[in-house]
């Protein structure tokens, strides 16, 4: 690589590292350098260009968390006028099925009630109460609705509102989530009002074509590893895929040529990745984890990384592990 080239790398790269400088696993340049250090020379520039501008779009810190927390302590469209009493009588859900993500926020959430109206989470609750169920993203909807699918019917209210604070949301989760709680509550004799509350909106329907705020595919590379790929994972023609005949309108990417460029590139290592990583599931697809019910086989492709993790829905460069060098080690459920 030219040492002018070389140069510009190193200076995205620090903008990079200034975004996410609190991630759980604290980077450095040299940790950038060594996760770019993996792609083409010639591709290291144009990938941390326009990873710098989504992730500062899409890069959850410990801060827009706690200032999201805490302003929700007193936001009169949650609380009223009285948001001790609203908090009082409020029901905290901690009965998630897989993973921390819900306790570990909800010790922070605690610890800024405390500060804002001297209650403890300890203190709160009522029959009557409103529930609030608080965790840092939401993707597909499965982790809410499959943690509501065992409540409802043996612990859940004959009648509630649920308020679900996440970070961030995608659209096609909070579409499953409002169509199937409510349904589930209603076939045990139930009513439940769903609220969703977020930082950060993405759409990701299977219908938003080019408005995608994850990594979507145009079009498929024409390579033998994707066309091996296809053959043995895919029935008939991959069905989540963005219009050939439409350009980028996601604010996330700066134009279609950088967003095209980047999601080819993240498939392409992806393909690599499941090769050399023996311990990756079926379901671990090139561009991100995605169940097996999915329609999407060739992967999630989230954008949306958070302070306390990364999600394992983001493409596989992000954050898988040795052999490859990731650029997030995830904190594994």
């Amino acid at each position: 690589m030219r040492d002018e080239q070389k140069d510009q790398v190193m200076s995205e790269a620090k903008k990079l590292l200034a975004i996410i400088s609190d991630y759980r696993v604290k980077p450095t340049p040299e940790h950038i350098e060594d996760w770019l250090s993996q792609f083409d020379s010639t591709a290291r520039l144009p990938i941390v260009t326009e990873l710098t501008h989504i992730l500062s779009k899409s890069y959850l810190s410990a801060k827009t968390t706690e200032d999201f927390l805490k302003g929700l302590i007193s936001n009169p469209k949650l609380v009223g006028n009285d948001p001790a009493s609203f908090w009082k009588g409020a029901n905290f859900f901690n009965a998630q099925q897989g993973g921390h993500s819900q306790a570990e926020l909800l010790d922070l959430f605690g610890t800024l009630l405390t500060s804002e109206t001297s209650l403890k989470l300890k203190e709160c609750g009522s029959q009557n109460g409103p529930i609030i169920y608080l965790d840092d993203l939401l993707l597909s909807g499965n982790r809410i609705v499959n943690d509501f699918r065992a409540w409802i019917p043996e612990r859940g209210p004959k009648s509630s509102t649920v308020h679900a604070i996440f970070m961030g949301t995608h659209s096609g989760g909070s579409y499953y989530a409002h169509k199937a709680i409510p349904e589930m509550a209603g076939k045990a004799d139930k009513k439940l009002n769903l609220n969703l509350w977020c930082v950060l909106r993405l759409e990701n329907l299977s219908n938003s074509g080019a408005a995608a705020d994850v990594y979507r595919l145009r079009t498929l590379p024409e390579d033998e590893s994707t066309a091996r790929y296809i053959q043995e994972h895919v029935e008939g023609d991959p069905t989540v895929m963005r219009p050939e005949k439409d350009s980028n309108k996601s604010k996330f990417f700066t134009s279609e040529k950088s967003r095209h460029f980047l999601e080819q590139t993240f498939w392409s290592t992806g393909l690599r990745i499941r090769e050399i990583a023996h311990n990756l599931k079926d379901t671990h697809r090139p561009l991100g984890y995605t169940s097996t019910n999915s329609a999407n086989k060739l992967g999630f492709g989230a954008t949306v990384v958070t302070y306390r993790n990364c999600l394992n829905n983001c493409p596989l460069a992000y954050w898988v592990g040795d052999p490859w060098y990731p650029l997030f080690e995830r904190k594994i459920n």
